[in-house]
């Protein structure tokens, strides 16, 4: 089986109910790291892009030759409208399938980044759910699945508040959680390459001279090459020499491209100040 590059936190006090969740995940093909406190994740030294962290112990999907579709079958339903098999695997029923403890990050490629999401119980000893997502998300951004044992409008409302992409309740059912999950890998997938696109964006800015940093935004604005060259007490023959290298340097292939481009740059409404030509 291929490597697969999405990565699932767990997050539950509960050691029964994360190895059900675990099994579940790795069944259909996702890597599993698991907490049993909010304290151990936020100490966790994550690395969540390109490689795994060198202490981490992710779980792999079967790769004995069994069928993901078999592996699942045998595994299937936290819920799957039959409490009785969550409370089975919640109870330690498992089976002697072994699944190996991987550490190697040399297993993940290393041109694709990692996609990740963070199912995290509600209801915990120490810090709860809601107060470690409010601390991941003074420092970071992960998508985050709550999962409570009971209806909780309120914490509800705060933990959707807070971006949660979902709130389920326990016994989990499973095409719901498998959806979630997917949709919050989703979510963190176009979060990565939304970054990876604005740091792009950044370097080209950074490659202009001094002085082209201070006619883009003023073509940004809307001045005329003449008005621009008015504003830095240049000629207008130099604001178009400098507007041909920024057109370049920025990879822009119109002039509205350029002007969309300081648009995500937030240069627009910014003031050159005078400088050397």
């Amino acid at each position: 089986m291929e490597p697969t590059n999405e990565l699932v936190y767990i997050v539950d006090d509960e050691a029964n109910v994360g190895e059900a969740l675990s099994t579940l995940l790795r069944a259909n093909g996702k890597r599993v790291q698991l907490f049993t406190s909010g304290q151990d994740f936020l100490d966790f030294a994550r690395r969540d892009s390109c490689a795994c962290p060198e202490e981490s112990h992710l779980e792999f999907p079967p790769t004995d030759g069994r069928s993901r579709s078999g592996f699942r079958r045998q595994y299937s339903g936290l819920r799957d409208r039959k409490p009785s098999r969550w409370d089975r695997i919640v109870a330690g029923s498992r089976t002697n399938a072994r699944f190996p403890v991987v550490s190697d990050v040399q297993e993940i490629p290393n041109a694709i980044p990692l996609c990740t999401c963070l199912i995290l119980d509600l209801k915990m000893p120490g810090l709860g759910g809601l107060e470690v997502q409010k601390l991941i998300s003074a420092k970071t951004s992960i998508p985050v699945i709550f999962l409570t044992g009971r209806g909780d409008i309120p914490s509800t409302v705060r933990a959707m508040k807070g971006g949660a992409v979902d709130f389920l309740t326990k016994p989990v059912d499973e095409e719901a959680l498998l959806a979630s999950v997917e949709r919050a890998l989703r979510q963190d997938r176009a979060s990565r390459q939304k970054a990876v696109e604005h740091a792009k964006l950044v370097a080209r800015y950074e490659s202009l001279t001094p002085r082209e940093r201070e006619v883009l935004p003023l073509l940004a604005r809307g001045l005329l090459n003449k008005q621009a060259a008015f504003e830095l007490g240049i000629t207008e023959y130099t604001v178009q020499i400098h507007r041909g290298h920024i057109m370049r340097k920025m990879e822009a292939d119109s002039f509205a491209t350029l002007v969309k481009l300081a648009g995500k740059l937030m240069l627009g409404t910014t003031r050159a100040s005078n400088g050397n030509t």
